[in-house]
C-alpha cells in the first residue's frame, strides 16, 4: 500500500530525477507509454516535516547502483533539491500531467497555490489552511472538497459534472458562482456562506445548518434543503416541501 506523497526517483541522461503518479501515492500507477513499470527507487513522504518520514526502497532493476541507495546519497540528492514534503508536492503539481482520471487527496497539507486549469477525477483540500483560493480553470469529474479550510469562494469558471457533489463545511467560503450546477449533494454546513447564487441547481441534497442563508432563490432547483428550525425566512413554494 502507497501513502501521500508517492513517486519514483528515476536515471535520465542529464542525471537522478523525480516523477509522480497522477495521484501522487501509487507507485504502480508509474508507468510509460507501452503500459510497463517505470524502474526506479520508491520512495514516500508521509509527514510535513524535513525529511524525517522520507523512506526510500531499494529496487532490484537499479543493482548495479546500490551503492547510491547504500550510501544515502539518494537521501541527500533528494533533501539538496527539495528540503521539504511541502517543496515536494509543490514540484510534483508543477510537474505532473493531470488528464481528468486522478483522485487527488492533498489534505492537511501546507500548500499555498494549485495550478491554473487543473483538470483531475476528485479533488479533497480538507484542512488545508494555507490554501485560500482555488486555481482559474479547475474541473473536477466528481468530487470536490474544501472542508475547513480558508477558501473564500468558488472560482466562476469552476466546472463540475453530473456526478459531482461539492463540501464547504467549516470553510470561509462566503459565495458561490451564479449558475452552480452540482449534480449530487452540496454541503455548506457551518461555513461562512451568506447567501445562495442565482440559477442555483442541487439535484440531491443541500445542507445549509449553521450558515447565515435565510433565503432560497425563486428559479432555485434542490431536490432536498437541510436548514436549522426556523432559518429560513423565503422560500419559493415549489421547494416548501423538501426543507427537512
Amino acid at each position: 500500500m502507497c501513502d501521500f506523497l508517492s513517486g519514483k526517483i528515476v536515471k535520465t541522461e542529464k542525471g537522478l530525477d523525480v516523477i509522480f503518479p497522477q495521484n501522487l501515492e501509487s507507485h504502480d500507477e508509474i508507468r510509460d507509454e507501452r503500459g510497463y513499470a517505470v524502474p526506479g527507487y520508491e520512495f514516500e513522504w508521509t509527514e510535513d516535516d524535513r525529511g524525517d518520514s522520507l523512506y526510500i526502497r531499494s529496487y532490484d532493476g537499479y543493482s548495479e547502483d546500490e551503492n547510491l541507495y547504500t550510501s544515502g546519497k539518494l537521501r541527500e540528492w533528494m533533501l539538496s533539491h527539495w528540503p521539504t514534503r511541502t517543496r515536494m508536492i509543490n514540484h510534483a503539481l508543477s510537474i505532473t500531467k493531470f488528464d481528468g482520471s486522478s483522485r487527488l487527496r492533498l489534505i492537511y497539507t501546507l500548500i499555498r497555490k494549485l495550478p491554473d486549469n487543473l483538470h483531475v477525477y476528485s479533488l479533497y483540500l480538507d484542512g488545508c489552511k494555507h490554501l485560500r483560493s482555488l486555481p482559474n480553470g479547475l474541473k473536477v469529474e466528481s468530487n470536490l472538497s474544501v472542508d475547513d479550510t480558508n477558501i473564500t469562494e468558488i472560482p466562476a469558471d469552476f466546472e463540475g459534472t453530473p456526478g459531482s457533489s461539492l463540501w464547504i463545511q467549516n470553510s470561509k467560503v462566503r459565495k458561490l458562482p451564479d449558475g452552480l450546477r452540482i449534480g449530487n449533494n452540496l454541503y455548506a454546513a457551518h461555513s461562512d456562506l451568506e447567501e445562495l447564487p442565482k440559477g442555483l441547481f442541487v439535484k440531491g441534497t443541500l445542507d445549509i445548518r449553521g450558515t447565515k442563508v435565510s433565503v432560497i432563490p425563486d428559479e432555485a432547483k434542490i431536490g432536498r434543503i437541510i436548514a436549522k428550525e426556523g432559518q429560513i425566512v423565503s422560500c419559493p413554494s415549489h421547494l416548501l416541501d423538501r426543507i427537512c
